[in-house]
């Protein structure tokens, strides 16, 4: 019998209101799938990042290096000067000393790293002064229910590239080299040496 595996995910899902409604028994579908899953609060590579989270799950590659997303060695600054230069010696004491202007042509810049400095600016998605539609929340969960899955929430530690190697060992398909994910459980049933499972992924 050929293997099968069957993958829903439900895109913009906030699942802190999926579980809320759960708890309320309002959503008794989920509530079912979640009490026979073997269930993963999942991570992802590039945190909230718009876009990163669906190449993440299709491929097992985080996109901080598919360079889809961030282009290794790309210059981020535009320029810098000091307050002083900018501002002259009146200027607010409550000003920074150094002033970094970022490019404005790579759209919202979250996170850089600079060799020179050693050292990396991380500054979320989510911020009050910089509100955006489409953003991925960190929030996301991972359900895989089976004949040989024993139903448990948390399972452990997982991550969206975790879930194209899942796949491809469910498949019985060899993982590629190159894989920052790898598969989760062993989705393979005893009586008949086939896989046949379910996963849903709350990635929103």
């Amino acid at each position: 019998m050929t293997s099968r595996v069957l993958v829903v995910g439900f895109n913009a899902c906030e699942v802190t209101l999926v579980e809320r409604e759960v708890a309320a028994g309002r959503l008794p579908n989920f509530a079912r799938l979640r009490d026979r899953s073997l269930g993963f609060h999942l991570g992802n590579p590039m945190e909230t990042l718009p876009g990163a989270i669906w190449p993440e799950i299709n491929t097992g590659v985080s996109s901080g290096t598919m360079g889809d997303f961030y282009i290794p060695g790309e210059p981020v600054v535009a320029r810098v000067f000091t307050a002083e230069e900018q501002y002259g010696p009146a200027r607010n004491p409550d000003l920074p000393d150094v002033i970094c202007v970022f490019r404005t042509d790579l759209g919202m810049i979250e996170r850089c790293v600079s060799p020179s400095f050693s050292g990396e600016v991380h500054v979320p998605a989510h911020h009050p002064h910089a509100p955006r539609t489409g953003d991925h929340t960190p929030h996301s969960r991972l359900w895989v229910s089976g004949p040989s899955i024993h139903p448990a929430q948390v399972g452990g530690p997982a991550n969206v590239v975790d879930i194209a190697p899942t796949v491809l060992a469910a498949l019985g398909v060899g993982l590629p080299d190159g894989l920052d994910g790898r598969p989760l459980v062993v989705l393979q049933s005893a009586a008949d040496k086939t896989t046949r499972r379910v996963l849903a992924d709350a990635a929103n």
